[in-house]
């Protein structure tokens, strides 16, 4: 009945946003949380991995500096001022005004703009893009196996994971936000994201959460990469 009423009963145990589909009970040495915003993601990532080493990117500065205030108190956290993508630089962000969150290397298409209007008000600030592969490379960060990577990038994943080709092969799981909706000028697909995984070892493994339009269909989602055992 409650299902018919629109409503969906699920007990915790089989909720897939508490085990992450599956993912709670995997040791990880190694978090990469690129698109890190204020930590608020980082935060629940580290009570449930708490022997994990987190590594927070977050472009924007006075986003950063909220982000750096968190993890100050949180050994386990470092905080990094960059960008994620497939080469070195400094770029223009197109930084959303009223929803930080949202802001992108790439331009918001008039869809999103018209499905969010809070999008509007943007302005266009510098920041600095590095690869991943490089980042690693010059903090001397050693692991052999075992990594998970979350991604938010609006629709500048696939660049992300072509500065990452190293890294990807020591990383065992990657949660992943897509646009489904055509949000930004130029987004990758899910069908390139899988492509690149699929080619690292990195497998499908379901939806972690998924946005929805008035009508009911699917946005976006946060998709789940598992590396087979």
């Amino acid at each position: 009945m409650a299902h018919r009423a629109g409503i969906d009963i699920i007990r915790a145990k089989d909720s897939p946003r508490l085990s992450y589909l599956g993912l709670r009970g995997r040791d990880f040495p190694v978090i990469f949380d690129i698109g890190a915003n204020t930590g608020t993601y980082a935060a629940n990532l580290a009570r449930m991995f708490p022997k994990a080493k987190i590594y927070c990117f977050e472009p924007a500065p006075t986003i950063f500096r909220k982000l750096e205030i968190w993890a100050s108190d949180e050994a386990q956290v470092t905080a990094v001022n960059l960008a994620l993508s497939n080469h070195s630089g400094d770029v223009d962000m197109h930084f959303h005004e009223d929803h930080p969150p949202s802001s992108s290397l790439l331009q918001t298409t008039d869809l999103n703009i018209a499905t969010f209007p809070f999008m509007q008000r943007q302005s266009s600030i510098k920041i600095r893009t590095e690869r991943l592969d490089q980042f690693v490379k010059d903090q001397g960060i050693e692991f052999s196996s075992g990594a998970l990577m979350k991604i938010d990038v609006q629709g500048h994943e696939l660049a992300v994971l072509e500065g990452a080709r190293s890294t990807l092969a020591n990383v065992d799981a990657a949660i992943i936000e897509v646009n489904i909706d055509i949000l930004y000028r130029d987004q990758c697909s899910l069908e390139q994201i899988i492509y690149a995984l699929n080619n690292t070892g990195l497998r499908y493994a379901g939806n972690l959460d998924q946005s929805y339009g008035n009508d009911g269909h699917v946005m976006w989602i946060d998709a789940v990469f598992v590396r087979s055992r």
